[in-house]
C-alpha cells in the first residue's frame, strides 16, 4: 500500500504544480476542521472553495481517502479509497465529481481542464487500488 500511496502523492503534487492557485499540498486547518479530517491523518491535496477562505466548501484527500462538503450542504462525505476501487463510474455534474452517487470532490475553479484533471486523479487513484 505504501508504494500507491507514493504514487498517489505524486499525482497530487502534479496537480498542485499545474493548479497552484486552485491546489494546495499541505494541511488546510480550517478546512480539515470543518470536514472533520483527523489529525493523524496526512493531506495529500486539498481544495478550499469558499472566496473568503473559510473551509466549509472544497476537498481533502488523505492518506486514507476523500473528504469533502458540497456548497451550502454542511454534510462530509468520506471516500475510502477501497471503496472508490468498487465504483462502476466516476464522472463530473455541477462542480462536483462523484465515484457512482457519492460525492468524491468539490471544485468550481479551472474550468473544464481542471475538472477533467480531478477525473483523471479519482480514474488513477480506483486503477491502482484495484490493481492491490
Amino acid at each position: 500500500m505504501e508504494k500507491i500511496l507514493e504514487q498517489i502523492r505524486a499525482m497530487c503534487l502534479e496537480l498542485n504544480r499545474k493548479y497552484p492557485k486552485y491546489y494546495k499540498t499541505e494541511r488546510d486547518p480550517k478546512l480539515c476542521e470543518h470536514l472533520q479530517v483527523p489529525d493523524g491523518e496526512t493531506v495529500l491535496l486539498c481544495h478550499d472553495d469558499t472566496l473568503f477562505r473559510s473551509g466549509k466548501d472544497g476537498f481533502v484527500i488523505t492518506e486514507k481517502g476523500f473528504y469533502t462538503d458540497l456548497m451550502m450542504e454542511h454534510v462530509t462525505y468520506f471516500t475510502p479509497f477501497e471503496k472508490l476501487a468498487a465504483a462502476e463510474q466516476i464522472y463530473e455534474t455541477e462542480y462536483v465529481i462523484y465515484a457512482d452517487n457519492t460525492p468524491l470532490m468539490y471544485s468550481s475553479v479551472g474550468g473544464a481542464a481542471a475538472a477533467e484533471s480531478l477525473i483523471d486523479l479519482a480514474t488513477s487513484v480506483k486503477r491502482l487500488m484495484t490493481e492491490l
